[in-house]
């Protein structure tokens, strides 16, 4: 009898927040961790280069997302002009990565039955960028 074993790609993951920041540090850290090389720098950089455009009309975030990486989402926010990219999971859990800024957010969400991204651009706009810029 054959048995399969099938990866499950698109998502899965069970990280605490810490993990999750770190996640996105070793990204803004261009893949090295504790000045060790963990992911190459060409691979962060195509990931979060947009390899598809997403038009307003179909975007989440009309005039802020502009694109799709390697499971990142890019954009900029319209306060302070301020580019960002972002992996998204399901029920509002964000990491979110601002290389202009040297910083990384974490937002973690429960809103599993609607998906409230609204949450996530309202503290990040009213919230978080006005402290950091």
């Amino acid at each position: 009898m054959l048995t399969y074993q099938v990866a499950f790609a698109s998502g899965g993951l069970y990280l605490r927040p810490r993990d999750m920041a770190k996640f996105g540090q070793l990204y803004l850290q261009h893949g090295v961790w504790n000045d060790e090389p963990v992911i190459s720098p060409e691979w962060v950089e195509a990931s979060t280069r947009e390899t598809i455009a997403v038009p307003a009309s179909e975007n989440f975030f009309p005039g802020i997302i502009s694109g799709y990486g390697y499971q990142w989402w890019l954009g900029t926010f319209p306060r302070g002009n301020t580019p960002f990219y972002f992996a998204a999971g399901w029920g509002g859990q964000y990491i979110v990565v601002f290389p202009s800024l040297e910083m990384v957010v974490v937002i973690t969400g429960g809103s599993y039955e609607t998906g409230d991204g609204g949450m996530f651009y309202r503290m990040v706009n009213d919230y978080i960028l006005p402290a950091a810029l």
